[in-house]
């Protein structure tokens, strides 16, 4: 399996699906490589799998063959420019196994008010009146919608939205992306708390919610999925 230059063993798995839980938890960056020698693992950035081949699976076909895998699993750690240059790499060779995001459970995420900050692209109120109550603080609303991707970074994020032509807001460490029709409108630090990215265990990365989404429409967990085994 390709890899990027790794820095250290950090340490072994019984299986893929722990090696996983903890990439993500805690916003790695690395490789988790099988240690039979089979060509079986995932590259990692950010906690988000970036790359992933299983034999003769490629990207999200592959998560699924790797978290049935009952093989050890070798965890590395990387710098990350070595993986975002490896990525662009693989890219360019068109290798099947790049994963621009990994699918989430379509979970509903409730609206959520914050007060103090207007950001663009979704709904504002500033100084006015709310049902009657006086209120003079600018607020913001951000919609319901479903929790349906978790990509790597600002660059992953960018070109999932423009790809599958999304209207909501992505929610990073302590700030926000909003974005119409596929395109980004608007970015800022805000704090939406911890239950959007803490409930799958995203140490890093993007969680992109979906404002237009039906409940089962972009739900790809049957509860027989990879991501039912995790969690």
């Amino acid at each position: 399996m390709r890899v990027p230059q790794t820095t250290t063993d950090e340490r072994s798995e019984e299986s893929f699906v722990p090696a996983h839980r903890g990439m993500r938890r805690r916003g790695a960056t690395g490789v988790v490589e099988s240690e039979d020698g089979t060509d079986a693992g995932a590259v990692f950035l950010n906690g988000v799998a970036v790359y992933a081949r299983c034999r003769d699976e490629n990207g999200g076909g592959a998560l699924d063959r790797l978290a049935d895998s009952e093989a050890g699993f070798r965890v590395s750690e990387c710098a990350p420019e070595d993986v975002r240059m490896f990525r662009t790499y693989v890219r360019y060779l068109g290798d099947k196994a790049v994963l621009g995001s990994e699918p989430l459970e379509a979970t509903h995420v409730e609206m959520q008010r914050i007060e103090g900050v207007l950001v663009d692209g979704v709904r504002n109120l500033a100084a006015a009146s709310w049902r009657g109550e006086s209120d003079t603080s600018d607020r913001t609303f951000f919609p319901e919608g479903y929790r349906v991707a978790l990509t790597a970074d600002a660059v992953s994020l960018k070109r999932y939205v423009s790809r599958n032509d999304l209207t909501g807001y992505a929610v990073g460490d302590g700030k926000v992306v909003t974005f119409r029709n596929g395109e980004t409108v608007d970015g800022a630090p805000v704090d939406l708390g911890d239950p959007i990215r803490s409930e799958v265990d995203a140490g890093g990365g993007w969680v992109v919610v979906d404002s237009d989404a039906e409940e089962n429409g972009e739900d790809d967990g049957d509860g027989e999925g990879f991501l039912s085994r995790i969690f």
